[in-house]
């Protein structure tokens, strides 16, 4: 596997360092990942690993900080934002498959597509009257299963925090509080 990789930020301060903010920006493409492919049981094996594909991720990261109070008593907040974009740029060029699956678990798997993610989960949803209603196979009671199909991404759309520094003599408490925004989870329970 190998990484070629670009960074470069910005770093400002103003009010005598009462504030201050991070912007970054990054790009990085990897290609040779290793990959777990099937081969022919004959071979005696079930799977061999082989480099392959081509990814590309980019994005950009912010944080700023600020100091509004100084002395015995000190607070220093925190805002954290970032968002990456992630795409497949080649599959293998030892394969000659249009997908490439990177996991499974359960019912869901997460399969790589030329231009789409790492992320992207495909998987069996359930068929649906015109209503929304789920429909069950009148004699097994089993909720009927569509043909696989993508169901969405893991990666989120952007991830921020809000960190709260609270000092007082010798006396410190972090709060902080981060999340995402975006992405979905499979669960098999």
């Amino acid at each position: 596997e190998i990484s070629n990789s670009f960074e470069t930020g910005l770093n400002f301060s103003l009010f005598s360092n009462r504030i201050t903010a991070d912007v970054n920006y990054y790009y990085n493409t990897t290609v040779n990942q290793v990959l777990r492919v099937p081969v022919d049981i004959t071979t005696g094996y079930s799977y061999s690993y082989i480099n392959g594909g081509k990814i590309k991720n980019e994005g950009i990261e912010v944080m700023l900080t600020a100091k509004p109070f100084r002395g015995n008593f000190k607070w220093t907040p925190t805002l954290t934002w970032s968002k990456n974009y992630n795409v497949i740029l080649e599959l293998s060029k030892y394969l000659d498959l249009a997908q490439q699956t990177l996991m499974s678990s359960g019912s869901a798997s997460i399969i790589a597509v030329k231009g789409g993610t790492t992320g992207d989960i495909w998987g069996a949803g359930l068929v649906r009257n015109d209503e929304g209603q789920i429909i069950f196979n009148a004699n097994t009671g089993h909720a009927l299963r569509s043909p696989v199909k993508y169901i969405g991404n893991a990666y989120p759309s952007w991830r921020g925090g809000f960190q709260n520094e609270f000092n007082y003599k010798n006396l410190t408490l972090n709060v902080l509080v981060d999340g995402q925004f975006g992405g979905i989870i499979y669960s098999q329970t």
